[in-house]
Order: C-alpha cells, then sequence, then structure tokens
C-alpha cells in the first residue's frame, strides 16, 4: 500500500505527477491525503482512501469520475479556519463507501455524490445547493452541519444528534429519520419524505 500526499501549496491538476510525492496518486489499495494546495480533477481516477486535510478538492469538469473504492474506501474531510475543502462544481461524480466530515466545507452545485456505506457529518458544512447525493447506508449528523437547499436527495436512515440538518429546497426521500439530543433539525421548504420523529 503507498500513500500520496499533494506536496505543493499551489492548485493543479489531479494528473500532474509533480504535485504528489510518489507520482500521481491512484490504485485502490493505496491512500491519497491533500493538506495543502488544491487538486483539480481533470481524468478518471480511482484511490482507495482520500483524506482532505486543510487542501482543497475541485471536480470541475462534466464526465470525470473520482471513485474512492478500497472495499471499506474512507472519504475524509477535515479543516480549520475556512480551510479543507470539497467542491463538485459540474457534471462530476465522485463515489466512496464511506464519508467521515469533521470540519472544513463540502459545497455542491452540479454532478454527483454518493455514499455506498455510513456518511458521518460530525464537523464543518455541507452545502448541496444542486445536483445529486445518494446517501445508500446510514447518514449521521452529530456536531457538523448539513444543508439541502436545491439537491436531489436519497439517504438511508438518518440520525441528527448534535449539529444542524437544514432543507430549504429540493426533495429528499430518505429511510426512518431520528432527531434526539441536541439536534437541530428544520425544513423551511422542499419535499422530505417520510416526516422525522424524535
Amino acid at each position: 500500500m503507498a500513500t500520496f500526499v499533494w506536496n505543493t501549496t499551489s492548485t493543479s491538476n489531479w494528473n500532474n505527477a509533480n504535485g504528489w510525492n510518489n507520482g500521481v496518486a491512484s490504485g485502490n489499495g493505496n491512500n491519497a491525503s491533500i493538506n495543502q494546495g488544491g487538486v483539480t480533477l481533470t481524468s478518471n481516477q480511482n484511490i482507495g482512501n482520500l483524506t482532505v486535510n486543510n487542501g482543497a478538492l475541485f471536480l470541475n469538469t462534466a464526465g470525470q469520475t473520482l471513485s474512492i473504492n478500497n472495499a471499506n474506501g474512507l472519504l475524509t474531510l477535515n479543516g480549520t479556519g475556512g480551510n479543507g475543502q470539497i467542491n463538485i462544481n459540474a457534471a462530476a461524480t465522485l463515489t466512496t463507501v464511506g464519508l467521515s466530515m469533521l470540519g472544513g466545507n463540502f459545497n455542491m452545485n452540479a454532478g454527483t455524490f454518493t455514499v455506498t456505506n455510513n456518511a458521518a457529518f460530525n464537523g464543518g458544512a455541507a452545502n448541496f445547493s444542486g445536483g445529486t447525493f445518494n446517501g445508500g447506508g446510514t447518514v449521521t449528523v452529530a456536531g457538523g452541519t448539513l444543508n439541502l437547499s436545491g439537491a436531489s436527495v436519497g439517504m438511508g436512515a438518518v440520525t441528527v444528534s448534535s449539529g444542524n440538518f437544514n432543507q430549504s429546497a429540493g426533495t429528499a426521500n430518505v429511510g426512518a429519520t431520528v432527531v434526539n439530543g441536541t439536534g437541530n433539525f428544520k425544513i423551511s421548504n422542499g419535499t422530505f419524505n417520510p416526516a422525522p420523529t424524535a
């Protein structure tokens, strides 16, 4: 298993071998980390696990796919002070087995984001204003913020135990939804099916 680390403070294409410490990050048995600067997806790529710590990931080109496809593939987003970003700005696709959001900002205004197992929004803010979010397994909000403001959303079981779940537009079809603890759940507009239980 190899580990690829983005080693420049500038923003460049994923397939820029000079941007990574070990050549272009690829392979579903390998790991990649973006701890600074920014990486823009310009061709289809796959990686076992991806961590975005204070750096940025951009999916700006329609038709491109980034697959985090280890058997237990995990996408981790963490950032402080406005750093740590994932941005889906075009009809591109980001797929992962699991999501662990601990900080930073995840912005999607187009494209498709799919989590096949568990998605945990434990910090930072996810803002899905367009595109499609498929949360096929469990979705938990426990300290972070999940804002749905126009995306088409399908999720499995949803639990909001702390942090904020807000929907202001779009349609969300989910499994059983439970709000407990100090969790804040607000639907100001849009369609949410079925209604949550306390």
